[in-house]
């Protein structure tokens, strides 16, 4: 039998013909075992022996098959939107092709799609159907066909990167690892965000692809849910909305919004804080699929403190933020590691992170924006931040300023204080406890405001003699 190396000990030696969506079978070679895998589909090794149309000739590519679905409605969307997806695509590197005049580098390029029957599919399917019904079950029923999508076979996501080998950032090197890390997430947003949004930003949906000179790229993957923008436009309704929970912005909610670009940019800040809440001196990421593993929770909870809302999916329900102690009480965990991670990065970090994750969509900055204000100093931009009206300060979360939290973190030390407080008085056993606490919150306090103490300070050094960052909020339409 022939194989074919495709590297990291991917082999391909299994024939695989699939019907194109020109009609055509084609014939080209699969793994036996999947080298990746989404909520909707496996990702297979594969190579092009012989020239077929457009296909890349004695070349590995990448085979994604979709998941069988527990009904043929399902399946049939499953199918719809990969071919959506690969006209997407085409779309968006003509457009971008037509603007700039070079090539799309950061979008993953797609080169065929088709279907396969699932009982010719020559590889084991992974099957989420739990329960098959009696119609499905029936010889005469519809034949059920695998959506087949070719594109480029790339190294690894970013994901499989950043968990397969955690970083710590907290000392000059990996400071200098993180803003590298950042402006290689940035490039691919500058590139799609003048004509399209994505709309799915995580982890998984960046892949490392070696070009023709061995130097690796990070591109877009996954398209299926990416909206082309109007022209002259930054917002639109998309026709499907399909982004994760947890990296969405706050307008994803709201079913009567637009949505922008800077719906990707709030994804974007989510994606930031997830490399520096798996940083290995945390301690709240350890091994993949472990119990102990806390880091996904500190995640999810910082993205419903900048959004100032959580929603639960199984009951399709929101609660809000009540921006009391109560709140405070609820969040302390968190708010405790948010304010260590602003001290332990740069200043500069703090403020991305305040601006990327802004709840007004015109608020957050562009990645053109996000990679300026990254650069060396001597290039550099500052962003403009959004401010509390009344009294100035940062807005931090939505309807939380940086005074705002200071005056709770205060409230609650005056509550813990016995000598003041006639109701702790009688409690002898407790005092010491209520003494800790207080001391507790007395440091973190003490930590906080030396965070934006920091941030303010940076900010006020980049705008001496610096640019204001471009594609911000001026000329933009407020739409959502």
């Amino acid at each position: 039998m022939t194989e074919f190396n495709c590297g990291k000990n991917r082999t391909v030696q299994v024939p695989f013909t699939y019907k194109s969506d020109s009609g055509k079978d084609k014939q080209i070679f699969i793994s036996k075992n999947p080298i990746g895998s989404g909520g909707f589909s496996l990702v297979f090794a594969g190579y092009v022996r012989d020239q077929i149309d457009e296909l890349p000739t004695r070349k590995c590519v990448a085979i994604k098959l979709t998941k069988r679905k527990e009904t043929a409605a399902k399946n049939d969307m499953a199918i719809k939107l990969q071919k959506r997806s690969k006209c997407l695509v085409k779309q968006i590197v003509g457009k971008r092709r037509r603007l700039s005049n070079s090539p799309c580098d950061y979008i993953v390029q797609i080169f065929d799609i088709g279907t396969i029957a699932i009982e010719k599919a020559p590889v084991k399917m992974e099957d989420d159907a739990s329960d098959q019904t009696a119609d499905q079950a029936k010889p005469q029923q519809k034949q059920i066909m695998l959506g087949v999508t070719i594109m480029e076979l790339g190294e690894e996501t970013l994901h499989e990167r950043i968990y397969g080998n955690p970083a710590d950032f907290n000392d000059k090197n990996g400071a200098q690892k993180l803003d590298k890390q950042i402006r290689e997430i940035a490039k691919p947003l500058k590139e799609l965000h003048k004509v399209a949004m994505h709309l799915d930003i995580k982890p998984w949906n960046f892949l490392y692809v070696k070009n023709e000179s061995g130097d690796e790229l990070l591109k877009l993957i996954d398209f299926d849910g990416a909206q082309l923008l109007p022209k002259g436009t930054t917002c639109a309704r998309p026709d499907y909305l399909l982004g994760t929970s947890i990296y969405a912005s706050p307008e994803y909610f709201d079913r009567c919004a637009k949505m922008s670009t800077k719906s990707d940019i709030w994804s974007l800040g989510v994606t930031i804080y997830e490399l520096l809440l798996i940083q290995p001196h945390f301690g709240l990421y350890k091994k993949p699929n472990q119990r102990s593993n806390k880091h996904n929770k500190f995640l999810s909870e910082f993205s419903n403190i900048y959004k100032g809302f959580a929603f639960d999916k199984k009951d399709k329900e929101f609660e809000y933020c009540t921006n009391d102690l109560d709140w405070l009480d609820g969040h302390i965990d968190q708010i405790d590691q948010m304010i260590r991670i602003w001290n332990e990065q740069h200043p500069r970090i703090a403020l991305l992170l305040t601006a990327l994750l802004s709840f007004r969509h015109t608020s957050r900055p562009s990645a053109e924006a996000v990679l300026g204000f990254m650069a060396d100093d001597s290039q550099s931009c500052y962003l403009e931040l959004a401010r509390n009206a009344e009294d100035g300060t940062l807005m931090l979360f939505n309807g939380i300023s940086a005074k705002t939290l200071g005056q709770l973190l205060q409230q609650r030390i005056d509550e813990l204080d016995t000598e003041t407080n006639f109701w702790m008085m009688g409690l002898d056993v407790l005092v010491n406890r209520f003494d800790e606490e207080r001391q507790y919150f007395r440091q973190l306090l003490a930590n906080f405001n030396t965070a934006i103490g920091a941030m303010n300070a940076e900010d006020q050094r980049k705008r001496l003699g610096e640019r204001k960052c471009g594609g911000q909020t001026a000329g933009e339409e407020d739409e959502i």
